[in-house]
């Protein structure tokens, strides 16, 4: 099984990128929409990442 893994040093760059956006830029709504989207990328990527590793096995 494929397992994709948020180090803690990944957690505490995405809460220090909402912070920048949501105060520094006084952007709350853009902070929110761009950690979404990040999430978002993540499972794709899980997905697509179960695939290719079904398709190894399979050729084998």
């Amino acid at each position: 099984m494929v397992k994709i893994k948020i180090s803690p040093l990944a957690v505490t760059d995405l809460k220090e990128i909402n912070s920048y956006i949501s105060e520094e830029l006084s952007n709350p709504m853009a902070a929110n929409r761009i950690i979404k989207k990040m999430s978002m990328i993540i499972h794709y990527l899980k997905r697509r990442l179960k695939w290719v590793h079904y398709f190894l096995l399979k050729s084998i």
